[in-house]
């Protein structure tokens, strides 16, 4: 039983010691925070301090470092929706070209005679071609604006 008094006690005592530094370092946090509100609220400091804070280079490099930040989560967010754009296309493309394939029977193919299937076939995948150039050749203008936006705000 002394023992567990022993314990108890000590386990108070811990709990004690740890509400104390919580409370002092709450002390120390509420004096920062009501000098700074202090310097603030003050109508010369305030002025004097948000002027030295807004002339001071650490700041401007700070700013000019989460501008690019901000611009480079844009550019690769940008840049995402368009290969998942390019993605959807092709998949369309594959789909579109499986399921004509599985349309067309063996049997189709040698009543129109073999050379005439295999040359609406092949106009056919020549014109599938040409939408796929245009759409990647739009995609690439996309690309191309993006990075003369981001490599202008850079300068």
């Amino acid at each position: 039983m002394a023992e567990e008094d022993q314990k108890e006690i000590e386990t108070e005592s811990e709990q004690q010691l740890a509400n104390c530094a919580s409370a002092t370092s709450l002390v120390v946090i509420g004096g920062v925070a009501g000098a700074g509100a202090g310097l603030l609220a003050s109508p010369g400091n305030g002025r004097r301090l948000a002027a030295s804070i807004g002339q001071s280079e650490i700041m401007r490099s700070a700013g000019r470092e989460i501008r690019r930040t901000a611009q480079d989560m844009i550019t690769e967010q940008a840049m995402h929706a368009i290969r998942q754009s390019a993605t959807g296309y092709i998949r369309n493309f594959e789909d579109r070209f499986r399921n004509q394939h599985k349309e067309r029977t063996e049997e189709e193919l040698p009543a129109k005679g073999a050379a005439e299937g295999f040359i609406e076939q092949y106009n056919e995948l020549k014109e599938e071609n040409k939408n796929m150039y245009e759409n990647l050749k739009r995609i690439e203008k996309q690309l191309d604006a993006l990075l003369k936006i981001e490599a202008g705000n850079t300068k």
